[in-house]
């Protein structure tokens, strides 16, 4: 039997409806219910995961999607992917990179299957640190790359944002232990304001050119901050971004500041590699900057940073890219090419 487009439509509204629900009530339950918010959390997380593979193709819910028919979606009785294996599913068919968040929501994940069946949490100032970290990640995969499959719920998704933003209680205990590290910091100059859990808790290393690295002393975030010419720092994860100044700073603009070409001569200009592209979101668009010599590259589009020894070309048409696999790129080409054996002559 094969579904119609209404009755997907029923089923995929539900998943996101119920994992949005799990997220909000985890908020609510973390105080009186740890051990209920822990398995509530990670239940929604699960639940807006398949729905992104439910998005792409109703088969790929299921553990064996070649054995798999929609009579038991309306039975209920799919035997699902489980939750190991599904960041690792969504990267592979939606062609969405997840290293940011991979790691972030395996702990959820971990942490769902430690409460429940060994130790209940006690530390719940970590538990929510945790919680506000994967949904600082989830949330800009649902309303920035995701933005297409989800927008129908844009509102939605913004009512749990401000309801998880008003139940942080245990953050705001852990940033008060934590001021007088924090104030050394901030009159040093290296602070900001963490854009995972909003507290001015964001520690920077040093800037490199208009580019910082930060770690939150509070929810563990990291990343790395844009700062414009405004003087305001924007995380390279959310442009565009509107600012305090008034203008929306975007990649663009980022990228241009960041282009170390426009200061060469024109002779200079011909010795100089073409910029590389992005080897974990992909784009089309050529988006990642080199930083100042030898301190690596940085993609303006997803915001990942790259070590100096990530540049490389393809072997068979020399687009230059940072994070990508060019082994075998002579006969298998990459992204913008079919390679050798793709341009085999007809016989």
């Amino acid at each position: 039997m094969v579904p119609t487009d209404d009755q997907k439509a029923l089923v995929f509204d539900a998943l996101v409806e119920n994992g949005l629900r799990f997220i909000e009530a985890a908020a609510s339950e973390l105080a009186s219910e740890p051990t209920f918010s822990v398995a509530h959390f990670a239940t929604g997380l699960e639940l807006l995961l398949k729905a992104r593979l439910f998005a792409e193709h109703w088969t790929l819910i299921a553990a064996n999607p070649h054995g798999f028919n929609w009579s038991a979606v309306q039975s209920g009785d799919v035997y699902t992917i489980q939750a190991s294996d599904i960041c690792a599913a969504v990267a592979t068919v939606a062609g969405t990179s997840l290293n940011h968040e991979q790691e972030v929501f395996a702990r959820v994940f971990r942490h769902r299957n430690q409460v429940l069946h060994f130790v209940p949490p006690t530390n719940l100032s970590a538990v929510e640190a945790e919680q506000c970290l994967a949904w600082y990640r989830l949330h800009h995969l649902l309303t920035v790359r995701w933005r297409d499959v989800f927008l129908k719920f844009a509102a939605r998704i913004q009512t749990v944002e401000s309801s998880l933003r008003a139940h942080r209680p245990y953050l705001k205990a852990r940033y008060d232990v934590l001021q007088p590290k924090l104030s050394g910091l901030s009159a040093a100059g290296a602070l900001a304001e963490c854009p995972s859990c909003n507290f001015m808790s964001a520690e920077l290393e040093r800037p490199i050119r208009t580019i910082a690295k930060f770690t939150c002393e509070v929810c563990g975030a990291d990343g790395h901050l844009a700062e414009f010419s405004c003087g305001n720092r924007h995380p390279l994860y959310e442009l565009p971004a509107e600012c305090q100044c008034g203008e929306e700073h975007t990649r663009e603009e980022l990228f241009e500041s960041l282009n170390v070409v426009r200061y060469l001569s024109p002779k200079e200009q011909l010795d100089e590699p073409e910029p590389p592209h992005c080897g974990e979101c992909l784009d089309s668009e050529v988006t990642v900057a080199e930083l100042e010599s030898d301190a690596g590259y940085v993609c303006v589009a997803c915001g990942t940073y790259f070590e100096p020894t990530a540049y490389d070309s393809c072997e068979y048409c020399s687009t230059g890219w940072v994070g990508y696999d060019l082994e075998s790129s002579f006969f298998s080409g990459c992204e913008f090419c079919d390679g050798r054996l793709g341009n085999l002559p007809d016989d």
